[in-house]
């Protein structure tokens, strides 16, 4: 059976269940990530500032030229799509077709539909539209609200098909069903599908010569250009969908001789589709950012179109242009430490380049993770374990990084060799070393430098970024909007990691990067004088906590910690991790450290707030018992003891102390 027979398309946690949300440790050198049991299954005890999977699904639905957009719920879900206004218009207009804003409209539900329904609404609000726009598509955006009371949307289109001219796509995407931003992909694809794509049995012959290349909406005109290039010198034919993609054309898809994803994450499950019911295959591997990247993902196209050999001496020849053109930019690199914050894919990709470019990446942040990464996660380990911050383009006379010896630098020598101390684990940590002096700052275990990084899994929590970023002081910053403000309130110069207007993709993406990068490092004014005065909202003590001590274990308990006031003799990782060896390679989540006993394993990430919320006890203490265990909320009495209900009974403990978790009968 496949996901589009249903109405309602499945979850990433359901369709990808080893993809995790929360994770922070210090990747070692050299290291693959297995799979991991712990980061699958972690969570956050505090979260702040978390995307909205409908956010990147209406940065989608908003490109398609001709269509409205019609927000079923309440009228503050879809505000935000007056911010992708000026993306659409310029988008639009650089792919030649009429600039015009977005059509975005909401049902606006107030609590009388909420009481009754706001099927009627939806339906009046469809019709409404086809007359006053008249689009070729509609697509219904089901919120939250609707979600929880109920709403058929799928109904409401199909008792207005009759009165409407337009095609209507009921999109799933109510928020709080998953927590992963990339499920938005999927609702929006699974629309596409069931209602946009033609029937199979309509579908034209193949040509052999069409390529499917599926767009992403952080892509500009000059990423399509760049790979609609390096295509054609192919002799093949690119076909870019579906950002900016007009609805008619999506039939064009179907008669492709293969797709080629451009982002794993965003592209899996309309690409399965494809192949599925059209008999289209495709390659899902590479993101085709950086100088190796690009190469592996030329390669692959030409092994699959039968143009192997002259893929080969295509990515030969622009990877050895591309390397007499960064020359120039080299030296200014050298030494440099980069930290990188953006989706999955994009965040290790563009890692991988600045790695090439001669930086060393200290940290790297992913909105999520799943096994799509594993790979780009596997050739960082392994480049970083070069121990070096030589660059891997020079003239070829020297060791490229992640061959196991020092990374050469842009004339081919050897670079020179990291020499900083790893901190111990403890919260006093170790120092940053970054060359051969040394930068002599301060930090954790996360903050060394001796060929690993810092690896965080977070769905943006500026927070954890902040006190990464203070304790590893990178000399460059490349993130999204929110986190560039962030990091240039602390002084570090910033490059955004995508804008529609520049290139990123391909050997010309790389160069253009690279020259963004050489101007900011050379004129670091800005952000220094904003450093000067600019101010987050987060007091000292919390940067000089631990800055994964938020991120709990997978059964909801926080990591335990053994101090004066937990339980005498509580192991700290007896009760939340698995087996030791349960991964399928070893990882830093499972690995035994400095502060763990010897019989348990894990790396300790921190200790749970001094103070809980007094609702929070109830769950967050919850012992770990086969049999259901039923605990009231915590009350406070004039003694100033807390008490708690297991099984019936009552039972107190000081409020000094935590509880004690055993049940009893």
């Amino acid at each position: 059976m496949s996901y589009l027979d249903s109405k309602i398309p499945p979850v990433r946690e359901h369709r990808h269940p080893e993809t995790s949300l929360a994770h922070g440790s210090r990747w070692p050198a050299g290291q693959a990530p297995g799979g991991c049991p712990i980061m699958s299954r972690a969570d956050r005890s505090f979260t702040q500032g978390s995307i909205c999977p409908l956010l990147p699904a209406l940065g989608i639905m908003l490109s398609l030229p001709d269509t409205v957009v019609l927000m079923h719920g309440s009228v503050g879900c879809g505000t935000c799509a007056a911010g992708n206004n000026v993306n659409v218009r310029g988008g639009l207009a650089s792919r030649g077709a009429k600039a015009h804003d977005v059509v975005w409209l909401s049902t606006d539900l107030d609590e009388m539909n909420v009481i009754n329904g706001g099927d009627a609404k939806l339906m009046e609000a469809l019709a409404e539209a086809d007359r006053a726009y008249s689009p070729k598509v509609i697509l219904a955006v089901s919120g939250c609200l609707p979600g929880v009371i109920g709403d058929d949307i799928d109904a409401a289109a199909a008792a207005v098909k009759d009165r409407v001219r337009a095609r209507i796509l009921p999109v799933h995407c109510e928020g709080f069903k998953s927590r992963f931003m990339a499920t938005a992909y999927d609702v929006v694809y699974h629309a596409v599908g069931r209602h946009l794509m033609p029937d199979p049995a309509t579908v034209g012959p193949k040509d052999p010569l069409r390529v499917n290349i599926m767009n992403v909406g952080s892509m500009g005109v000059a990423d399509e250009r760049e790979l609609a290039r390096l295509a054609e010198a192919l002799g093949l034919e690119a076909n870019f969908f579906p950002v900016f993609a007009d609805p008619d054309s999506f039939a064009r898809a179907a008669e492709a001789a293969l797709s080629i994803s451009v982002c794993p994450t965003h592209d899996d499950y309309f690409l399965n589709h494809l192949e599925e019911s059209y008999g289209v295959p495709h390659v899902i591997r590479h993101m085709p950012i950086g100088i190796a990247n690009t190469g592996e993902w030329l390669r692959d196209l030409g092994e699959a179109m039968g143009r192997g050999s002259e893929a080969e001496e295509l990515a030969r020849s622009e990877e050895a242009l591309l390397r007499d053109a960064l020359q120039e930019f080299l030296p200014a690199f050298r030494g440099k430490r980069a930290f990188v914050s953006a989706g999955e894919y994009r965040s290790l990709a563009t890692a991988s380049l600045l790695q090439e470019l001669g930086f060393e990446i200290c940290g790297i942040r992913s909105f999520h993770f799943d096994s799509f990464a594993e790979v780009e996660l596997e050739k960082l380990s392994r480049a970083a374990a070069g121990n070096g911050t030589g660059s891997a383009v020079g003239d070829g006379s020297g060791a490229e990084a992640g061959d196991g010896g020092p990374a050469d630098r842009a004339d081919g020598g050897p670079g020179p060799a990291c020499s900083g101390n790893v901190g111990t684990g403890s919260a006093d940590g170790g120092n940053v070393g970054s060359g051969a002096a040394g930068r002599g700052q301060q930090g954790g275990a996360w903050s060394g430098s001796s060929g690993g990084f810092v690896f965080n899994v977070a769905n943006v929590q500026p927070f954890e970024e902040a006190n990464l970023l203070r304790r590893l002081r990178p000399d460059v910053f490349l993130g999204h909007m929110h986190g560039n403000s962030t990091a240039a309130r602390m002084g570090i110069p910033c490059q955004v990691i995508y804008n529609s207007g520049y290139g990123y993709l391909g050997y010309r993406g790389a160069y253009d990067l690279a020259r963004r990068l050489a101007r900011k490092l050379a004129y670091p004014g800005f952000y220094r004088r904003l450093g000067q005065f600019g101010k987050l909202p987060y007091r000292e003590s919390w940067y000089a906590e631990d800055p994964f001590s938020r991120i709990r274990g997978e059964e909801g308990r926080p990591w335990p910690r053994t101090s004066p006031n937990g339980p005498a003799g509580a192991a700290p990782w007896a009760a939340r991790s698995p087996p030791l060896g349960a991964c399928r390679a070893p990882c830093p989540c499972c690995t035994p450290g400095p502060d763990a006993p010897a019989t348990s394993p894990g790396r300790p990430t921190g200790r749970p707030p001094s103070r809980w919320p007094a609702s929070a006890w109830a769950y967050r203490f919850r012992p770990p018992t086969s049999r259901r265990t039923r605990w009231s909320s915590a009350a406070w009495t004039a003694s100033g003891r807390r008490y708690w209900k297991p099984s019936g009974s009552w039972r107190g403990s000081s409020s000094s102390s935590w509880p004690d978790a055993s049940p009893k009968s």
